[in-house]
């Protein structure tokens, strides 16, 4: 299930994040149960109300299965100001290169969470979930760590160039 993947990625990476001395704040809590929903507009306010220095929203892609039999793979990363294209471009390669994962593109996206947190924001889309090869992958804890890596390394090569 998505939510369960993406929470084990977003842990992993707060971890990272918070081993390098970052304060790590997440907008949906491991403890939240399925009934329960953090709507975007609360998410986008915790970021403001924390001053948040960055922005990141991870998810996994999905597509019909029965949609001509296709079966994507690799990364996409959505963004909306230009001061965040160059962070997800980073990203983009690291996740890449760190798990052997497709690039498929940094993309602009008006997306409510991207278009009005007031930092540097993403929405990473980390791999297929229809995909049984990428599914496996995700849900690996190397690919995990991998990943997390990427976004941290990414992250501190940003902050080094401004």
């Amino acid at each position: 299930m998505e939510k369960d993947i993406t929470m084990a990625h977003a842990l992993v990476l707060k971890n990272r994040l918070e081993s390098l001395g970052a304060q790590v704040v997440l907008a949906v809590s491991p403890q939240q149960d399925n009934s329960s929903k953090v709507e975007m507009t609360d998410r986008v306010a915790l970021a403001k109300e924390q001053r948040a220095d960055f922005y990141v929203s991870l998810h996994c892609n999905s597509i019909d299965a029965n949609a001509n039999g296709l079966k994507p793979s690799g990364t996409e990363i959505y963004y909306y100001e230009n001061n965040s294209k160059l962070l997800a471009d980073s990203i983009l390669e690291k996740i890449s290169a760190y798990n052997e994962r497709d690039a498929r593109s940094v993309i602009y996206g008006n997306f409510y969470v991207t278009r009005n947190t007031l930092c540097p924001s993403m929405l990473i889309e980390m791999g297929f979930i229809s995909n049984p090869i990428e599914y496996d992958q995700l849900c690996t804890p190397d690919s995990m760590y991998q990943t997390a890596n990427a976004i941290a390394d990414a992250l501190i090569e940003y902050l080094q160039s401004i």
